[in-house]
């Protein structure tokens, strides 16, 4: 039997054969042009993953109204006919590989924010009630602007026929638009959109069969739409079953089922606290709905569960995003019965979702990936001469150089001074909802010594021995160590790390102050708390967890909140005395009492005690990740696939 045989037989959607059953869906990715044109650098992106064995690739949502640029980007388009030969371009690229290629068409509403002084853009939705997150009271559309924007989705169908494009799918989920007019929380109207399901349904409706009369009876249209929204007064799956029945009467050649809005990040965009194939379920109902395949979505980043739902008929395409992120090659290799060398997502949202990445307007990137988006640049290709490479520190960055030196053809050694890999990072997947962080760890580790790295455990690098092993290259990646607290009594014998804590290293209980309320120690306090300890969290800013993503920050905080743990803000660390801490708000000083345990998550500092005893000698040296600066994992990893690819 073929590994993962449901999973590689072939689909139709409508009149379209699809060599499997791997969607790459929809997800934005802002490598479009500045003007949102697709060029060459969204093309690459795209055509990589097709290359890599994906059945259908889906466009991020493509804006069917004029766009204007906002913070350095304006989002890929099809409002006009100057947009056609990207388009063009890209869809055939993508078919070259093997791949079907859909575009993904939707307009925003009120999921974002009004750009210019003299409102270039103006939000607007159903009924002026303001997106939860975005929080800006949209303009209620008027039957006129309505008639208008159902027109702009007919006419970008038909610049996506003539483009090439193989079919479109129209962006009904994720409090978007038209979700927006369906749901009941977002739309209020007392005209013929609004109120009861049937007027709530005309705008789709609308779009669906000017869409149809456009491009004709052949040609593939799929609806994206919403199993549940889990918002007050949102849809429910019951909802959803009933929507989709009667929508895909007026023409559908299949239906796309994800979850979630805005104001429910964790359903829309799931982090790790989400598990695998959480809405299969909402799936499944749809499809004992409809007469037409159905996609699913929801966190499916392993080839034995995604091979399980389509075996027990639940679905029948499985979508995925982020797993492409995580590794282009995801479908060919389960294909070839290798899914141990699957890069699988971890769900971190720390690259794709991260606050300062794609929701402050820069492009797509992936913390175990950094090729994604810039796949000319990240090429790996053979070293001109082979070079004797011992690395130093087995954790991402160590690791990372050393699989990418190695599949360059190096001879490449790794040492590690203690008896396990992963450095500080593994020691997070202690934490409540973490423990996917291993296995990125696992995957750096099998992937290195299957490239023949040796990977040498508790052996510590001296001076003496890497004068001994004679380098030719050498990479330090020896990591960072905890800030210890400058105040009296912050070495006394009841202070340890939140290393020590998550390490295993520190035993914990009763009452437990940690000092710093950034992630590391958010996972602590979650960590004790579920250990029965009472916490007390102390931040210096004005609130916690400010370097989780969006899509989990208010999980942790949530979890916190249930466990009881006491939050302090605005508050920083002034001495500790036995069973006294003393802290200082504004100018006051208060003492907590009681407190059996500090833990410190205070930040870390660079641990680099070999570069200067080795400076001089006959070798190339290399200091990166957090040896080099206290930084996150998507540093240590680019920093040592861009050494690995250097030398």
């Amino acid at each position: 039997m073929k590994p993962f045989e449901k999973l590689f037989t072939p689909g139709r959607i409508g009149s379209l054969e699809i060599r499997n059953r791997i969607v790459m869906n929809a997800m934005g990715a802002l490598l479009e042009d500045l003007d949102g044109s697709v060029g060459e650098r969204i093309t690459r992106y795209y055509e990589e993953r097709a290359k890599g064995g994906a059945g259908l690739i889906v466009s991020s949502h493509t804006r069917v109204v004029p766009h204007p640029r906002r913070e350095g980007f304006m989002g890929i388009a099809i409002w006009d006919d100057r947009f056609i030969p990207g388009w063009k371009n890209l869809a055939e690229r993508v078919r070259r590989q093997g791949a079907k290629f859909f575009i993904q068409l939707g307009h925003d509403g009120r999921q974002g924010r009004s750009i210019g002084k003299n409102g270039q853009l103006e939000r607007v939705a159903p009924s002026p009630i303001a997106c939860p997150y975005v929080r800006e009271v949209p303009r209620e559309l008027s039957i006129a602007d309505i008639e208008e924007i159902v027109e702009q989705f007919g006419l970008s169908a038909a610049r996506a026929k003539e483009a090439g494009i193989d079919g479109v799918c129209i962006h009904a989920a994720h409090g978007y638009l038209i979700a927006q007019f369906l749901s009941p929380s977002a739309n209020k109207r007392t005209d013929r959109y609004g109120g009861t399901l049937e007027n709530r349904l005309r705008f789709p409706r609308e779009v669906i069969r000017t869409i149809r009369k456009k491009v004709g009876s052949d040609y593939p249209v799929v609806l994206r739409m919403n199993a549940f929204e889990p918002v007050p007064d949102g849809l429910i799956l019951e909802d959803a079953r009933v929507i989709a029945s009667l929508l895909v009467r007026e023409g559908l050649d299949a239906v796309d089922v994800s979850a979630g809005t805005y104001a429910s990040m964790p359903t829309m965009l799931p982090p790790t606290e989400m598990r695998p194939g959480f809405n299969v379920a909402g799936a499944e109902a749809v499809k004992r709905s409809v007469s037409v395949p159905v996609v699913v979505n929801g966190r499916i980043n392993d080839p034995l569960l995604a091979e399980q739902i389509l075996e027990e008929g639940r679905a029948d395409f499985v979508g995925m995003t982020r797993a492409f992120l995580a590794d282009e090659e995801w479908p060919n290799k389960a294909k070839a019965g290798r899914p141990e060398d699957i890069r699988r997502c971890i769900g971190c949202c720390q690259g794709c979702l991260h606050p300062e990445g794609i929701f402050a307007g820069k492009a797509i990137s992936c913390v175990l990936n950094p090729t994604v988006g810039r796949e000319d640049e990240t090429r790996i290709l053979p070293a001109s001469k082979a070079k004797k490479v011992l690395v130093v520190g087995g954790g991402p960055a160590g690791l990372e150089a050393a699989r990418v030196a190695a599949l360059r053809g190096h001879d490449v050694t790794l040492l590690e001074k203690k008896g396990s890999l992963g450095g500080q990072f593994i020691l997070s997947a202690y934490a409540p909802y973490r423990q996917d962080n291993a296995m990125a760890i696992g995957w750096l580790s099998l992937q290195a010594e299957k490239n023949g790295v040796r990977i040498e455990r508790n052996t510590e690098a001296t001076p003496e021995l890497i004068e001994e092993r004679k380098p030719d290259v050498l990479i330090l990646a020896t990591g960072a160590t905890p800030v210890p607290a400058d105040v009296p009594g912050g070495g006394g014998p009841n202070v340890v790390t939140a290393v020590d804590v998550l390490a295993g290293a520190a035993r914990v209980s009763g009452r437990v102050v940690i000092v710093g309320g950034g992630m590391v120690g958010c996972e602590a306090a979650d960590y004790l708390s579920e250990r029965g300890c009472k916490v007390t969290l102390i931040e210096m800013l004005a609130d916690i967890a400010r370097d989780c993503p969006v899509t989990s920050k208010g999980l942790q905080t949530e979890r916190l909140k249930a466990y009881g743990v006491t939050v302090v803000t605005s508050a920083r660390l002034a001495a500790i005395s036995g069973d006294q801490v003393t802290i200082v708000r504004g100018e006051k000083e208060e003492a907590i009492r009681g407190v059996d345990t500090v833990v410190l998550a205070m930040g870390m500092k660079s641990s680099e005690p070999l570069s200067a005893s080795v400076a001089g000698k006959k070798m190339e040296i290399h200091v990166i990740g957090d040896a080099k600066e206290p930084r996150k994992i998507s540093h240590a990893i680019s920093e040592g696939a861009a050494v690995g690819r250097s030398i």
